[in-house]
């Protein structure tokens, strides 16, 4: 059952968020070929696709069929894409604010006097 839901998975997702959707347009291939033998019956298949894909041929009058080709002119086929969010649940949170004794002390402290003698280090250079 598993295998079968990840291959259902991929394909899906091969289709839509690929150009293998373009794959679906096969049936058109083989009937504008079909139309073109009609016209032409030396008319390989080969030299068909090498004619609508390789070369311009713009001025035989049916763009617009040439047009539905797969692989021949890009479709919105592929912009489908699923996504899953799952809901959110807010849960209401209080909050309690606890007092905060602060403390001040006052006091002199030998660390924040500032040392005379280090400043005598960065003195400029004296030439005699």
């Amino acid at each position: 059952m598993k295998a079968m839901l990840s291959i259902l998975l991929l394909t899906v997702h091969l289709f839509t968020a690929t150009e293998l959707c373009q794959l679906f347009k096969l049936p058109v291939l083989l009937e504008h070929y079909a139309e073109h033998q009609v016209k032409d019956a030396t008319l390989s298949f080969t030299s068909f696709l090498y004619r609508h894909y390789f070369t311009d041929h713009s001025s035989d009058g049916h763009n617009d069929r040439d047009n539905q080709l797969p692989f021949h002119s890009h479709e919105d086929c592929c912009i489908l894409k699923v996504s899953f969010c799952p809901p959110v649940v807010f849960q209401n949170v209080s909050f309690q604010l606890l007092p905060i004794e602060i403390r001040y002390t006052v006091g002199f402290f030998d660390q924040n006097i500032p040392l005379v003698h280090l400043s005598n280090i960065w003195q400029p250079p004296k030439f005699s």
